[in-house]
Parts: C-alpha cells; structure tokens; sequence
C-alpha cells in the first residue's frame, strides 16, 4: 500500500513538472475519478495515467483528460462542473468560459494562486495579518510560538497612537490567545464608526516585534459578506471552497482566505497542487509553521513552492 501510494506520489509530481511554465494559468481542477483516468498535456501529447490520487489536482489550457474503463470522472473547467462518462472522448480544458458568471471564473483561476498579497513587515503575528481585514466575531490572536516562546505583552493602539488595550504574562509558546476583552474593545470602535486602522504588537523581554497593522469589517460590510457566502453555500466540491476563498480574498480577509484553503486539505484526499496552494498562502500571511508541516506532506519529487 505505502509503495503505491509512493508511485502515485512521483507520477503526479511528474505530470505536475510538465506545467511548471504555466503554474499561473491553471482553468480548472479534476474534482473526483471513478473510472479508470489518462491525462494528456494536449492534443499532440502521450496520454499518461491517471492514478487514483489524481483528485484535486489543478488542469490547465489545452490539458485533456478522459475515462477509459467503466466509471464517470468529474472536471471543474473554469466555472462549470463536466462530468465525463465512462470510455468518453478527451475533454480538452479550455481557455476561456462559456460566458458563466466572472466571479466564478475569477474564483477558479484564483484558487491557488492567492493575488495582490506581499509578506508585509516579517513579524511573528499572522493573525491579524498585517494590512489584511478582520470581522469581529472569532477574531484570535495568533503568532508564531518558535520565534517567541518565553512571556509576551500584546498591545492595540488606534491611528493617533491611543493605547486601547493590552494584556501581559502570555506564554509565546501557546502561539495563540483568545480574547474577549479585546473583542469587545474592537466593538466599541465599530459602533463608533471608527474607520482608522488598528495596529497589534507584540513584545518581549525590553525588545518590540515588528507590528501587524489591520482594519476591522463595519456592520454593514460585514452583512454584504454575508450575502456573498450565501451564493457559495450551494457549490458542491472544491468550488464550494474556491468561491468562499474568492468572496474573502477580495476583501484582503486573509486568514479566511487560509482557512478554506485547509478546509479543502481536510475534506479529501490531498493532492500535491492543493498542498502547494495551501503552502503559499501559509507563507503568504506568515505562518511559517503551518508551511514547513505542509512541505513534508507533498510527495517525493515534488517541486517546493516559491
């Protein structure tokens, strides 16, 4: 068992090695197999199979795919889900919609490929992530513990440098702090229409962390997010999490954003592109933590994300 699912491993690292000049331009994803699979990287190419683990795993314009034995494999090309029956006719992934919603399209060639977003200051704190944007409910602390383990202060101030909350004493091992005092702090600020932004630091010892500085969702944004997830809430499979990743995204909620990226690792099994996607966005709002565990999880040959 451990030495198919070893071959599987380097036969998708090695098809994924063929798309390298187009990791940017992926359409689509094969969403689930149920027959026996072949893949092809275009028209003129020699098919190569398909293994078991091939799920989840990105496609790209002009890749074919097809069933060749009894069975029916799903294929999300840009916005619309094909199924593909069994001993079919190559599907060859196009290169633009069919005129499907451009949120949806947008969501698909996003997902894995997060846009418009830089490291920032390089501190420990990675939620908030800096010049990102929060909502208020669930709102947690959360920094990197190996960078700072002994006691830390962690302090909130507004845009004219008014302190508006601090706790000390906390374990820099824990890496995470729940607070409800600071909620209701960032309340306050909301229902008095503050729309500054807030920054967050975290020292240690006499020395300062570089700060996150982040904004905080007002009521009336918060309910227009609500009603984008809505329109996610009736996607089936990967899309589901590519829409909701999309809706945050263009509101710079990057920690959402991460969260659907592991929501999507947990619900099936993983393959080696949606590991890399999650792997670049843990590096993208700065949890080097949670990217080092991923890396170990691709498979042997696998290219490392940048």
């Amino acid at each position: 068992m451990c030495r198919a699912v070893a071959v599987a491993g380097v036969v998708l690292a090695a098809l994924t090695a063929l798309r390298v000049a187009a990791q940017d331009l992926h359409v689509g994803w094969i969403e689930k197999i149920d027959c026996p699979a072949e893949w092809r990287a275009n028209v003129r190419a020699q098919p190569k199979k398909l293994p078991k683990a091939g799920p989840r795993r990105f496609l790209y314009p002009g890749e074919g795919v097809r069933c060749v034995g009894p069975g029916k494999m799903l294929v999300q090309d840009h916005a619309e889900l094909v199924s593909l029956a069994e001993r079919g006719k190559w599907h060859n992934l196009r290169r633009e919609g069919i005129g499907a919603s451009k949120a949806d399209e947008e969501a698909v060639e996003r997902f894995g490929r997060v846009a418009g977003r830089s490291r920032g200051l390089g501190g420990p704190i990675f939620s908030p992530v800096n010049e990102g944007v929060v909502r208020l409910a669930g709102l947690v602390v959360r920094w990197t513990p190996t960078v700072t383990p002994g006691p830390i202060r962690l302090r909130l101030i507004d845009d004219e440098g008014n302190e508006l909350w601090r706790v000390e004493g906390i374990q820099g091992s824990a890496g995470l702090f729940r607070s409800e005092s600071l909620r209701r702090v960032l309340g306050q600020q909301r229902d008095a229409k503050y729309a500054g932004q807030f920054t967050l630091s975290l020292a240690q010892g006499g020395s300062a962390e570089p700060p996150v500085t982040f904004s905080l969702l007002s009521a009336g944004e918060e309910k227009a997010l609500e009603e984008d997830l809505a329109r996610c809430a009736s996607k089936q499979g990967l899309m589901h999490n590519a829409c909701r990743a999309y809706v945050f995204e263009t509101r710079r909620m990057w920690n959402d954003v991460a969260a659907e990226y592991d929501d999507a690792l947990a619900s099936d099994t993983a393959s080696p592109d949606l590991i890399a996607a999650a792997i670049r966005i843990h590096r993208l709002i700065g949890d080097t933590d949670t990217a080092e565990r991923l890396t170990a999880q691709l498979p042997p040959g696998s290219k490392t994300p940048e």
